[in-house]
């Protein structure tokens, strides 16, 4: 970050093939005739799905017959963008009325869809007893028909749509800001390459060879462009766009710039003290490389057509940031920037971290007009202090009193330490910790450049006059281990942020801190707003320059809110529901049942740790209360004494802990009932006592095929959940129930598919399956790993039980590998149930980052297409929408009686137009209330559409399936098959032996070791956890 009172010396050092720098425009006729940059693309990844090096199923695949399907396959995944955008054109649905003529500014969304279809089914009820699968291993399915090949999809088909109209009207706030004026001129894109130079005149020369790190390459043509008064922008790596074409030759200049040190604190430089050893000379080389012209930008506002320009995008991206970036410590990635106020107070957080308070300003292009998106930003920081005060932070101590090696606190140091950036205070040096050393600056010692040896401390006092006062303190290596420098004279650097996972105890405070009231999120967001750019941006000459104006006003947009559906159970009686946080009453309601509930009367328990007698006290408590509340909801739960079936852990293994307490819970059952259990399900109810890791094994020796498999249903619960007052029990009692009773295989509540889920009721003509998708890659800061994916299927026609699949796959790869036969898995278990295969696929995505929207969902249709087809039923409808909720958008009611008691939006509220696609199918839906904080909308985007869904249709369909939840009491955030997807995947990370080596949040790395060990290392699931929702 520089001040204008930083200095820069910029010289002219040599030219390539013509004269030095000139800002006047070059002659027409020399200027390349390019509309974007004059470079092609690089070839589509295609991936062989056949190749067990890319990922390793969990169960054995279906063998089916192949044929050159996969070979048409491979090659559609290779077309070229021209191609893909003709088909766009070519097959997007067309509205009912022509558009008017494209330069008209008023131009609207295309006429609506009404293609609803009366429902033709009943709204059948299942008997109380369980529903038992067919083993779709033994299933005989129907052959794919010759010459019935299905038809590659070369092209995503985002559909023409006008915006839903049921529901109440409201306005809502959104944290956008419009841009009254967007560029329309031509724009000059530049190479650069930034590289240190030596800075002795003499030399040969001038480059040493060495690329600079972004963030100095910025501060370089931040101060270059504004001692040359040229208005231009960079990304900080290798492009340059001016306002003006730059007299350089066509082969480039290269230009010095020297870069005075800054000091941390003013940014100014510091006289005196720079180091001579720190190279601070630069050479640029500036080449041109194309015209980039803004008209795509504004034919895409108006047309819809094709994909989002992001050169176009990136330029107003870089533009709007740049201004913030010069106030600001900024982070930048590919869909927003971040900026902070470094000297601003922080929070502190546990373990040695500050949390850093900004914004973050995204673009999104909407219908005629480009907004200018901010929202409150969040993120951990090193303190800017002395490392003994940030290693007594970290340690959660007033003071460092030893620290010796080999110990967990050295260990925990060393690795919190390790590339941390640092400055010292002997001598004006920066510095790169590269860990601790496991000796103190009285026992270390170093050779000196006159001949002879001294310690560590008596080097400093000889040197320096500086006297140690904490020598008994391990020395910090820097220099890649090679200098020892003494603890307390070195201070951490300011606005370095933690890249690495936060703990459970971190997140949790970020939670609490981040959390803001609505009213209060609008106040800060309109105060960066103000912050980041002037208040009126006419005043703000470098916008002026490049033909923006920003909107001082919040955008205010239509909203409507829907009408909730009737939760229903046995009988089709319907459950109490609160209309202002979307609860279900569950607690109070007298003669409501489960829809299907299975007795639960083989169970035990299992503690792993150690229980005080006053804790199996109060778990007795929880477990009568979860057999009443289960018996009050339609699962009857034999109630026992927990002295006959619960099993300590002690010393024995988790396998002989499970087996012991189905041997008790068995036992237990048959004197009870005078009969024999083996054909009955085991739950064992596992109790984690204090920070116990044996989560990761317990549901690996449950659920999966392994040597040491337990055949039992697991439970897990807390030692917290059964310590509390006894009137907290009633509310535990009954999620218990609906978890146990969802294992089990039971269903708990639907709604009625005939009057609240549109077509989706045609079971009968029209067998339908909703799909979830998701993949879970290795945590931040963790290199190597694997990635596990799962995707989910509904099986029944009221789209409330689903079974999953799981694939371990390359860490970090966005696609589903095996999605192909993952999915023809899930058609198995559909036909096993149903005896029928799927007519109608609805897709829910999630997982997908907006840079990769194309490349993840063509390849997946593909996938999909292939599955259809060699299960013969290449003719299956299928809509596929992508779910985020790591998104920018938030949105306020305007008027507080549209909002619930915290002044949240109330569940089915939903949003699509203002922000959204300017034709696409996308909306932002509220289906869920705020516990605490401002809610985040669920933003779907529908990319293929065969069936052809009504705005209207389509936003019920999503908003009333997120009430079937199995194990909630209230709406969901997300549409129920997206969250089962991401608990799946989520749970494949525990089937390999050891588990993921933490507790049971499930999210650390999976190893560092050779990563086709790590796949192989993974095992299937059982044929029973197949058949179960065991994600739940």
């Amino acid at each position: 970050m520089l001040s204008d009172d930083s200095r820069i010396t910029v010289s002219y050092v040599n030219e390539v093939g013509g004269s030095g720098y000139r800002s006047r425009d070059r002659p027409t006729e020399s200027r390349p005739s390019y509309s974007s940059r004059a470079r092609s693309p690089p070839p589509r990844q295609t991936y062989d799905q056949g190749s067990s090096s890319n990922y390793i199923p969990f169960n054995e695949p279906a063998t089916f017959s192949t044929n050159s399907w996969n070979d048409s396959r491979s090659q559609a995944s290779s077309y070229d963008s021209r191609s893909r955008n003709d088909y766009q054109r070519s097959n997007r649905r067309r509205s009912q009325s022509p558009p008017p003529p494209r330069p008209n500014n008023n131009y609207q969304r295309g006429g609506g869809r009404d293609n609803r279809r009366e429902p033709t089914s009943d709204f059948r009820q299942n008997s109380c007893q369980e529903v038992e699968d067919i083993d779709a291993d033994t299933l005989v399915l129907p052959s794919a028909k010759p010459g019935t090949e299905p038809n590659l999809l070369h092209a995503l088909n985002p559909p023409f749509g006008t915006p839903g109209t049921v529901g109440k009207k409201i306005k809502v706030f959104a944290n956008s800001f419009k841009l009254w004026s967007i560029p329309s001129r031509d724009f000059y894109q530049y190479d650069i390459t930034t590289k240190s130079v030596s800075k002795d005149p003499k030399a040969e020369s001038t480059s040493s060879g060495k690329p600079t790190m972004r963030s100095i390459t910025r501060r370089i043509f931040q101060q270059w462009t504004k001692e040359t008064k040229i208005f231009g922008v960079t990304d900080g790596e290798k492009n340059l766009w001016t306002t003006e074409q730059l007299a350089i030759p066509d082969g480039g200049s290269e230009f010095l710039v020297e870069l005075k040190e800054l000091d941390d604190k003013n940014s100014k430089p510091v006289p005196g003290e720079t180091d001579e050893k720190k190279n601070n000379t630069f050479v640029i080389k500036v080449r041109f490389a194309a015209i980039v012209s803004m008209d795509a930008l504004h034919e895409y506002m108006q047309t819809g057509e094709g994909d989002p320009p992001q050169d176009c995008l990136n330029i107003v991206r870089l533009i709007l940031a740049h201004r913030p970036g010069m106030l600001f410590t900024s982070f930048h990635k590919s869909t927003h920037w971040g900026f902070y106020d470094a000297y601003n107070p922080r929070f502190r957080l546990p373990e040695g971290f500050t949390l850093g308070h900004g914004w973050k300003l995204g673009v999104t292009p909407t219908l005629n007009e480009l907004l200018m998106t901010v929202d409150l930003s969040f993120t951990a920081f090193y303190p800017a202090v002395n490392v003994i005060e940030a290693v007594a932070l970290a340690l959660n101590k007033n003071d460092v009193r030893s620290l010796y090696p080999n110990t967990v606190e050295f260990t925990r140091i060393s690795k919190y330490l390790k590339g941390v950036g640092v400055k010292a205070s002997h001598i004006r040096r920066n510095h790169r910790i590269h860990g601790l050393s496991k000796e103190t600056a009285t026992t270390a010692t170093i050779t000196l450049h006159e001949g002879g040896t001294c310690t560590v401390a008596e080097y400093f006092m000889n040197k320096y006059s500086i006297r140690l006062s904490r020598p008994d303190l391990p020395c910090v290596l820097c220099r890649g281990g090679k200098d020892l420098i003494p603890m307390e004279l070195l201070t951490i650097r300011e606005g370095q942020r933690h890249m690495g996972k936060l703990s459970d105890i971190q997140t949790s405070e970020v939670i609490k801190m981040a959390a803001k009231a609505p009213e209060d999120r609008k106040k800060q967001t309109l105060d960066g707003r103000f912050k980041m750019h002037k208040n009126d941006s006419r005043d703000d000459e470098f916008l002026q320059a490049w033909g923006i104006d920003i909107d001082s006003k919040m955008k205010v947009i239509d909203a409507r809110v829907l009408e909730p559906p009737t939760v229903s159970g046995r009988g089709g009686e319907a459950i109490g529901f609160n209309y202002r946080d979307g609860s279900l009453d569950y607690q109070h309601a007298r003669k409501f049942a489960f829809y299907r509930g299975v007795p639960l009367t083989t169970w035990g328990v299992a503690v792993f740790g150690q229980l005080r007698p006053r804790d199996k006290e109060c778990l007795q408590g929880l477990l009568d209360e979860i057999s009443t509340q289960c018996s009050r909801l339609g699962n009857p739960m034999a109630r026992r004494n927990v002295d006959d079936v619960i099993v300590v852990n002690g010393g024995m293994s988790v396998e002989t802990t499970l087996r012991k307490a189905v041997d008790k819970a068995t036992s237990a059952a048959s004197r009870d009932h005078g009969s024999t259990t083996e054909s009955r399900k085991v739950m064992i109810f596992c109790v984690m006592v204090g920070k116990s890791a044996m989560y990761d094994e317990i549901k690996y020796l449950t659920e999966t095929n392994n040597p040491g498999r337990v055949d039992a249903i697991t439970q897990c619960m807390r030692e917290k959940q059964f310590s509390k007052a006894p009137h907290f029990l009633s509310g535990a009692g009954v999620n218990f129930a609906l978890k146990i009773n969802a294992k089990l295989g039971g269903a708990n509540t639907v709604v009625d598919p005939n009057r609240f889920l549109g077509r989706l009721s045609d079971f009968d003509t029209t067998p339908t399956m909703i799909i979830g998708c998701d993949i879970s890659h290795p945590p931040a800061g963790v290199y190597g790993g694997v990635s596990t994916c799962a995707i989910v299927g509904s099986i029944d026609r009221n789209f409330v039980e689903y079974r999953a699949v799981e694939s371990v796959q390359a860490g970090r790869n966005q696609t589903i590998l095996n999605l192909e036969w993952m999915i023809r898995n899930l058609f198995q278990q559909f036909m096993a149930r149903n005896n029928v295969l799927p007519k109608r696929l609805v897709i829910f995505r999630s997982g997908v980052s907006d840079g990769q929207f194309q490349e993840v969902a063509l390849t997946e249709i593909n996938s999909i297409k292939n599955a259809m087809h060699h299960m013969g039923c290449s003719d299956c409808k299928m809509t596929l929408v992508i779910v985020s909720k790591r998104h920018s958008h938030r949105f306020v009611p305007t008027n507080d009686s549209d909002g619930d008691k915290k002044g949240n939006l109330k569940p089915g509220t939903v949003i699509d137009s203002g922000v959204t696609h300017p034709f696409g199918f996308d909306f932002f839906l509220y289906s869920h209330a705020g516990i605490q904080g401002t809610s985040r909308a669920s933003h779907y985007q529908v990319l293929l559409d065969e069936e052809k869904f009504t705005s209207d249709e389509f936003q019920a369909i999503t908003f009333n399936l997120c009430y079937t939840y199995a194990s909630a009491n209230k709406s969901v955030s997300v549409t129920p098959a997206v969250y089962y997807a991401g608990l799946a995947a989520e749970h494949a990370r525990y089937h390999r032996p050891g588990g993921t080596g933490t507790s049971e949040s499930g999210t650390a790395a999976s190893g560092d070791g050779d990563e086709a060990a790590a796949l192989a290392e993974y095992a299937p699931l059982s044929s029973k956890t197949k058949k179960a929702m065991y994600f739940v």
